[in-house]
């Protein structure tokens, strides 16, 4: 489906609606950020890049290790030698981006995200990082494309239809939000972070009962869930 044009100008609904559909996106614990990950050893690829210093894949793990560490600058380093050795692969290049965009610098993540695109345009996570930076950037009507291309290219992407979701939210389309909603939860029923995104959706359309029933379901797979709890609360003692 294209992409639909987002109407910016400042009547979404009624302003109440607009400002609850950007608390639905603040609530919602979904990252809009999926980097590939390589669960190895600081000090193997540290010892892997001195022996061969053309190993791309070792400079991009290494990379990899430190950013999942929360050491980004340090991972950039790596991650743009990775990238210099081997240009044209895009898994290197997402997250040579995504730890561009964790050090604020979307501009420069976004170019790279491009790139990735580029050299292979079936690759869903490569869209779905670009739609999400895309997103932060209030470029809403190339997210949503980004979005879609993702979701046709990995239909089992719940992430890519949350990540839509929240977007469409965030641009007061609550109706459509939830279609997507409900169709990241049908890839993954047990993510309670989405469930509650989708309760609070419900809330702020009306429908209490609905959204006290996934409310519910919740803390049933997250009992410790504290706003959970309180929104129920609330919506219990109107």
């Amino acid at each position: 489906m294209a992409a639909a044009g987002v109407d910016r100008r400042p009547h979404l609904r009624r302003p109440a609606v607009a400002a609850a559909a950007i608390a639905i996106a603040a609530l919602s614990v979904t990252a809009r950020a999926q980097v590939w990950h390589w669960q190895n050893g600081e000090a193997l690829w540290r010892h892997a890049v001195v022996v061969d210093p053309s190993n791309a894949r070792a400079f991009a793990n290494l990379g990899a290790t430190l950013a999942g560490q929360g050491r980004t600058t340090e991972a950039l380093a790596f991650y743009r030698d990775a990238v210099r050795l081997t240009p044209d692969e895009p898994k290197l290049i997402v997250n040579y981006a995504m730890a561009l965009a964790a050090i604020g610098d979307r501009d420069s993540a976004v170019v790279q995200l491009r790139r990735a695109v580029q050299l292979d345009p079936r690759y869903a996570k490569a869209h779905l990082n670009l739609a999400d930076q895309l997103a932060a950037s209030g470029r809403f009507d190339e997210a949503f494309d980004h979005y879609r291309t993702a979701i046709e290219r990995d239909p089992a992407s719940g992430l890519a239809r949350m990540n839509l979701s929240v977007t469409l939210a965030e641009t007061g389309r609550l109706d459509e939000a939830l279609d997507a909603a409900n169709a990241a939860i049908a890839v993954d029923p047990s993510r309670a972070d989405w469930r509650f995104t989708r309760a609070m959706m419900l809330k702020v359309l009306g429908r209490t009962t609905d959204a006290i029933r996934e409310l519910q379901e919740v803390l049933r797979l997250q009992p410790d869930h504290a706003q959970a709890r309180a929104e129920l609360a609330v919506l219990r003692g109107k």
